[in-house]
């Protein structure tokens, strides 16, 4: 949240959901209204409903789904529960018609899921490890 205020961007108008506070310090933040707390990174469950209840109590306003990252959820997920999450994630925001980003690194990805993803996926961009400007 701090790097999103010091770039100007008003956190007012997003969402966390973050899955690493409660497992690495065991409590929360109070008083953050923007913010829900996944009690484990691998629940990805909670993180399912987190991101559906997120997503209804935004419904009908222009909302976008930024995931990021990928990399960071393999860390504590397998590849098969990941996508599957993914998957879910996707549909939901189909249903919805909600625009959705998924950052990856493909270098960091197993193959499987790399396929997977772009299979799932409307669009893939790109980006080379230039720097632009």
């Amino acid at each position: 949240m701090d790097f999103y205020g010091r770039n100007g961007i008003d956190i007012n108008r997003i969402f966390f959901i973050d899955a690493i506070t409660l497992y690495a310090t065991g409590t929360a933040p109070e008083n953050l209204e923007n913010c829900k707390f996944v009690s484990k990174p691998n629940d990805l469950t909670a993180m399912g409903i987190a991101v559906t209840t997120i997503l209804k109590k935004f419904e009908g306003q222009n909302t976008v789904i930024f995931l990021d990252s990928v990399n960071a959820m393999l860390i504590h997920s397998s590849s098969s529960d990941l996508t599957k999450f993914i998957h879910f994630v996707i549909s939901k925001l189909r249903i919805m018609s909600i625009a959705g980003i998924l950052l990856a690194v493909e270098k960091g990805l197993d193959p499987v899921l790399l396929s997977q993803r772009t299979t799932f996926a409307d669009d893939l961009i790109e980006f080379s490890g230039e720097k632009v400007g």
